[in-house]
């Protein structure tokens, strides 16, 4: 998950530092962490610079910033985004604007409004506290952290995580926007705070936090109520006939998954199949190879020079050349073909079948493969040495028909040992 932080609160690979008032695009992050304090001094040290008041000028530049961050908040919820807030400081910000002629106008920004766009206007009493109930989704960072709320909040729109012990004041919310979350926390301190424990407990309340959108945004929390079993058995009016209609669509649903699965298997396969149209190289030989083991040949990939595959199937033996090129194939890998028939028979003083299967004009798509693969000098030396020259697409249509129990594997060596040049295979699959 990628994060950025108002506040240097986290140190992670994977969190970086956000200024609000600047124009960094936060689209592409999943979550921002606002530490409130931080915020506020954000805006302090922008009002206050150089000058050290704000002046109405400052303040118009200040409001521009502020809408344009709230227009991509906006989309930022809308595409999923994250955001939690740490209100560790009282959540309505003030300042004073002094005008050229000294008069000083006190201003205030709900700095908690500038992310939670439901609530009409939030009600803030003062107070300050440490003594809070919770929902349970908190009882992991209860264990390592002490809430201290600095307002009560009233008239939100939201759903309540934090409240006060006896007179359940709400202390703490989250609310659901778009596709996105809005969690409203209060401030926190480390119960352990040794250096040496609390990087670790950073990192862990940094995953807890994680945890609890990713929970809440499940449909978790508080909002999430767990029905007893005993009201499933109490059915209203016209409520069976609903009943029964869900049942029945529940089962034509998973005769329908199980439909899908087989035929996303089977478009698989042909997928896998079709990758011996654009292959070239290793890619090709492995994938040659598993298909010359399915059709039911033995195989081997001899390390060294002396072949590029070896199959074998009864008393047919043959050895291979692959190749996968952009044009047409050559006579260079007739020669090579050759080269490798001579080693063979060599040092196991027994004849063997050169077989060259090519892949031609790779990058080209099928129907535009028009020009010829085999050239004429081509086929007039490989003919002359009994060779077989085999297209990547003959030999897919081969294994089509052979899964389709239209060809065996006997046939299939038949064919390659009766082959003298260009093996040309009409696939038998209507």
């Amino acid at each position: 998950m990628k994060i950025l932080q108002i506040g240097p609160v986290f140190v992670d690979n994977d969190v970086v530092l956000l200024q609000f008032l600047s124009q960094k695009y936060i689209l592409d992050y999943d979550t921002v962490y606002v530490d409130l304090s931080s915020l506020a001094l954000e805006f302090t040290n922008f009002l206050t610079l150089q000058t050290g008041f704000t002046t109405p000028q400052k303040e118009e530049n200040f409001l521009v910033h502020i809408n344009n961050r709230d227009k991509q908040i906006n989309e930022f919820y809308q595409h999923g985004g994250n955001i939690i807030l740490i209100s560790n400081r009282n959540p309505i910000f003030e300042y004073v604007v002094r005008t050229p002629h000294g008069v000083h106008n006190t201003k205030s920004i709900d700095l908690i409004k500038l992310f939670c766009f439901n609530s009409p206007q939030i009600n803030y009493v003062s107070q300050l506290g440490d003594i809070v109930d919770n929902d349970s989704c908190l009882a992991e960072l209860k264990q390592k952290c002490i809430f201290n709320f600095y307002a009560i909040i009233q008239n939100f729109e939201g759903i309540k995580l934090l409240w006060t012990h006896k007179a359940q004041k709400v202390v703490s919310f989250y609310s659901i926007y778009e596709k996105g979350i809005f969690i409203c926390l209060p401030g926190y301190k480390y119960k352990d705070n040794t250096p040496q424990i609390l990087v670790n407990t950073k990192k862990e309340v940094l995953s807890d936090l994680i945890e609890l959108i990713n929970f809440l945004k499940n449909g978790g929390g508080i909002a999430s109520i767990v029905e007893p079993e005993w009201i499933k058995d109490y059915i209203l009016a016209n409520e069976d006939k609903y009943i029964n209609e869900f049942f029945k669509l529940n089962e034509q649903l998973e005769v329908l998954k199980k439909q899908l699965e087989k035929q996303e298997t089977g478009l698989k396969k042909y997928s896998d199949i079709k990758s011996l149209l654009y292959l070239d190289g290793n890619s090709l030989e492995l994938k040659i190879k598993q298909y010359l083991d399915l059709l039911g040949f033995r195989t081997e990939k001899p390390s060294g020079y002396d072949a590029d595959i070896t199959i074998a199937h009864e008393k047919f033996f043959g050895v291979l050349e692959v190749k996968g090129v952009k044009g047409s194939a050559a006579k260079s890998h007739s020669r090579q073909l050759e080269n490798w028939v001579t080693n063979y028979e060599l040092q196991n003083d027994t004849a063997i079948k050169g077989i060259l299967i090519i892949n031609t004009y790779k990058n080209i798509p099928i129907s535009n493969r028009n020009d010829i693969s085999f050239p004429p000098d081509m086929v007039d030396y490989s003919t002359l040495r009994n060779h077989c020259l085999l297209l990547t697409i003959d030999l897919l249509n081969i294994i089509i028909d052979f899964e389709n129990k239209l060809i065996t594997t006997n046939e299939i060596a038949e064919l390659f040992n009766n082959c003298n040049g260009v093996l040309s295979y009409q696939i038998r699959l209507q």
